[in-house]
């Protein structure tokens, strides 16, 4: 069984050069913007329980920065079920300081577009991170850069990107430490954040927790905006009908009722696609809920 959805997420920040910032700037430093950025996640769900997460970046002919980094939350909740590394290949090139066995982070593997310009790995803020290794590996204004991959028995859920731009730095004869602290505020001043779709570890992989978990996630797509227009509230009073309906047949060990029920949502969500619903949410919920009907099935 193999599933391949294609998301996009569009967004704009407007970085505000406030007066703090303004300060902060030695002569012939300007902050690099990031207006318009587009994220395009393909996801793929293997027989082997695996999905492979890719992204794709386009940065805009508008912007003025360079984005030399990109993260990925993958932070492990405590109470969630420790997932495995069994099936993944990798090819990161740096781990900093952060135990993959999956106590902290949900595991995943990292591929990069290519691994002598980009590194991935790990880091302390328990992201999954790609960095250019030279300024021309950067994705500049105008272009775009796809590659980016994790592999992951984690489920997708919504999680947090931050793309970082090129600050460039005026020379100093020495760094201080007064001079790090600078430019690690302006860097996360500038970054910019929004919401995507990551590997997540659910509570349990019980097919009751896990629809439990969807009916969560399709409460965060309203919240995201993901879920819109007129009549948001009837959309989604019909969607948890068959949710609840699913939920209340695998209490009642009758799969077959809980299955139809799970193929009735994605069905709906198929019918509602880019009228009530962005390809973000689409995508989110339907492989959720293929995910659950082949656990059922299985």
């Amino acid at each position: 069984m193999g599933y391949k959805i294609v998301s996009s997420l569009i967004f704009g920040l407007c970085l505000l050069s406030t007066n703090l910032t303004k300060a902060q700037l030695l002569p012939g430093e300007t902050l690099p913007i990031l207006k318009h950025v587009v994220i395009e996640v393909e996801v793929q769900l293997s027989t082997g329980g695996i999905f492979l997460y890719s992204y794709k970046i386009f940065n805009s002919i508008s912007n003025t920065g360079k984005i030399k980094r990109i993260e990925v939350d993958i932070f492990r909740e405590p109470q969630s079920v420790k997932l495995g590394l069994e099936g993944l290949t990798n090819d990161a090139s740096f781990v900093e300081g952060i135990p993959v066995d999956g106590s902290l982070v949900v595991p995943v593997a990292f591929h990069a577009p290519d691994p002598e310009k980009w590194i991935s790995g790990f880091t302390t803020k328990l992201t999954a991170r790609w960095s250019a290794v030279e300024s021309q590996a950067q994705i500049a204004p105008g272009k775009v850069l796809g590659g980016f991959t994790l592999q992951s028995r984690g489920i997708p859920g919504i999680r947090s990107m931050a793309l970082h731009p090129l600050f460039e730095q005026t020379p100093v004869e020495e760094a201080t430490a007064e001079d790090v602290a600078r430019i690690r505020s302006i860097a996360d001043q500038i970054k910019l954040t929004t919401s995507t779709i990551g590997p997540i570890a659910p509570r349990s992989l019980e097919p009751s927790t896990l629809i439990d978990n969807l009916i969560s996630l399709k409460h965060q797509s309203v919240s995201l905006g993901w879920i819109f227009g007129p009549g948001v509230d009837g959309i989604v009073k019909s969607l948890n009908a068959k949710l609840e309906a699913a939920k209340a047949a695998v209490k009642r060990n009758q799969d077959k009722t809980a299955i139809n029920q799970l193929k009735a949502f994605i069905k709906e969500l198929e019918a509602l696609r880019g009228k009530k619903l962005n390809d973000n949410a689409y995508f989110l919920l339907k492989v959720n809920a293929e995910f659950i009907v082949a656990k059922l099935e299985s």
